[in-house]
């Protein structure tokens, strides 16, 4: 069941603006690191110096009065057999009234992934029925000491992590997704009713998309990996190459 159709059935919307839009983003810095927003490129010097390297997502909401009741985002790699992603994680951090004061909730109800393979996943969810949810308060500047998922040092909320394993030489890209069951905030009905929250992927991005633009993507990579060959496997290639020339010359 979408998320549009789910939270209407259960909650009734207050009156909201048309969103000036959201980013979500990747990173290789994790929590408090000082994340920015960007399209970070991994790159191996060979398959056996690679390791396992986790992409942190990141959300920043419009700079406006918001809370979002569920976000929902897929990952998608473009070549199979590079890097496969192997484990997934959406984070539901406590919300606080002052430091060190539990508020006694969490952003969400619920918070997992589904639909996932080595190339895919078409749904890493958090979704708030009566819960904080992902709250922006004061023109986007009140949750960062409400939610202690939101990275003073990185000007974003934490989402998640997806972890790449090396398995082959060559380069993929990754492109964050709308999920399956999409991004929806308090007020929020489905197009073309609306208002509907809009959605940036990366940085340098030029298009936006819908929140119940399920399956919708940017059209600049989010995150791209590169494993170079071994040396040692270039030479092999390239004598391949000259024996077979020599071949066919005689």
């Amino acid at each position: 069941m979408k998320l549009f159709n789910f939270l209407t059935a259960t909650i009734v919307f207050a009156t909201s603006s048309v969103a000036m839009g959201a980013t979500a983003f990747f990173s290789t810095d994790g929590f408090g690191d000082g994340a920015s927003i960007g399209n970070p490129h991994i790159q191996f010097n060979s398959l056996s110096s690679a390791a396992p390297t986790d992409l942190h997502i990141y959300f920043v909401p419009e700079s406006s009065d918001a809370k979002f009741l569920g976000i929902s985002l897929g990952v998608r790699s473009t070549t199979p057999n590079v890097a496969n992603m192997t484990a997934f994680s959406v984070s539901n951090f406590d919300f606080v009234i002052a430091p060190d004061t539990p508020l006694g909730e969490t952003r969400w109800n619920a918070a997992g992934v589904a639909g996932a393979t080595v190339d895919l996943v078409s749904n890493l969810y958090g979704l708030s029925i009566d819960q904080a949810g992902l709250s922006v308060i004061n023109d986007g500047v009140g949750s960062t000491f409400l939610d202690k998922g939101y990275d003073t040092s990185a000007n974003a909320f934490y989402f998640g992590s997806v972890t790449l394993d090396p398995v082959g030489v060559g380069s993929t890209d990754y492109f964050l997704t709308v999920g399956d069951i999409g991004i929806a905030r308090l007020g929020d009905n489905p197009q073309p009713t609306g208002p509907t929250a809009s959605l940036t992927f990366g940085a340098a991005e030029p298009t936006s998309v819908f929140g119940d633009d399920f399956g919708a993507t940017g059209t600049v990579y989010d995150a791209r990996i590169t494993i170079i060959p071994e040396p040692s496997s270039i030479l092999l290639l390239c004598s391949a190459l000259v024996l077979s020339l020599r071949r066919r010359r005689r």
